[in-house]
């Protein structure tokens, strides 16, 4: 869609490499350890199955230490993910940090990524995602 919309938003070319490398990062490595913290310490104690599962937590603090350092020290030389511009992989990758704070994500020693994640909150879109449509 962003093609036929003429958008650059999701990179073509030289550039589609390096997008699709970090979406697919970001699913199996970022967003599967943060979404552990996610269901175990808000949707979990909603009632569906009671308190969070310590070993859970502690399979996906491990998971996540092993692989926030690799995405904070690429962050260290670049504002964005792919060649110097916001797109979708910087969206698709950054999906665990909306709800970091209540999901107890143990992400404060990454500054990178805490700044990164500023960024993309001075975007209307990101920081409230839903507005207009009700």
């Amino acid at each position: 869609m962003s093609h036929l919309a003429r958008s650059d938003f999701f990179p073509t070319g030289k550039w589609l490499p390096e997008a699709v490398r970090w979406i697919s990062w970001g699913t199996h490595h970022l967003t599967r350890a943060g979404s552990v913290f996610y269901w175990e310490n808000l949707i979990r104690p909603l009632g569906l199955s009671g308190a969070p599962e310590p070993s859970a937590l502690e399979a996906a603090e491990a998971d996540f230490h092993q692989y926030a350092p690799v995405l904070d020290d690429v962050l260290a030389g670049r504002a964005w993910l792919v060649d110097d511009r916001i797109t979708y992989a910087d969206f698709r990758v950054a999906t665990v940090l909306p709800f970091a704070a209540q999901a107890k994500l143990p992400i404060a020693g990454y500054l990178n990524i805490l700044k990164w994640h500023d960024r993309l909150t001075e975007c209307a879109a990101w920081r409230d995602p839903f507005d207009g449509l009700a």
